[in-house]
């Protein structure tokens, strides 16, 4: 626990409050992006572009959350 956890215990159950909420978001933002490409991959004209962030992307700010939240 760092410093600042030790110092104020409360602090710490609200920063894993709050980045398990941004895993939930994440996680929903992940899957309506992989959904939409799916839907766009059938409507959209060639050479036309998916709306929203990469999945790669999406993917890459869960891990640094999972971390953060683990650290």
């Amino acid at each position: 626990m760092t410093q600042f956890g030790q110092r104020w215990p409360g602090v710490r159950g609200l920063m894993s409050a709050m980045l398990g909420r941004k895993l939930l978001d994440l996680t929903l933002e992940y899957q309506a992006s992989i959904d939409s490409r799916r839907d766009d991959y059938n409507s959209l004209p060639p050479g036309a572009q998916s709306v929203g962030r990469d999945p790669e992307d999406i993917a890459s700010e869960y891990e640094t959350t999972i971390r953060a939240l683990l650290s």
